[in-house]
């Protein structure tokens, strides 16, 4: 019975170490990829790069060109231009979206969630 706990116990704490790795992974990701749109955000707004984390990184298809129901890591858009959609955590716990477009133009809502 105590080699059996000692083993559970052992499984759990590798599964969270784990889940832990899985995480960082893609926090470092989104991080990776979101560079480009952070730099945007800190040049035109002077913001501190360490005031933003990103938390999503999205790829969009326009939808009249692909099946939408067999899309795994993208997402459908009605909108012909959009290709990236970018959100940023704020120190104030505000929500900023960057959007790429098929020109590599980046546009936000910083100054609708100030």
């Amino acid at each position: 019975m105590k080699k059996f706990l000692k083993g559970l116990i052992f499984t759990i704490v590798i599964l969270i170490l784990l889940s832990l790795l899985g995480v960082v992974i893609y926090l470092t990701y989104v991080q990776s990829n979101s560079e480009v749109a952070k730099d945007y955000l800190v040049e035109k707004y002077e913001i501190n790069k360490k005031e933003l984390w990103a938390i999503s990184f999205t790829e969009y298809v326009y939808e009249d060109i692909t099946d939408c129901s067999s899309l795994w890591f993208k997402k459908c858009t009605d909108q012909p231009d959009l290709v990236y959609k970018y959100t940023f955590k704020f120190k104030n716990n505000k929500d900023i979206n960057v959007y790429e477009d098929k020109d590599g133009n980046l546009t936000d809502d910083y100054e609708e969630n100030k």
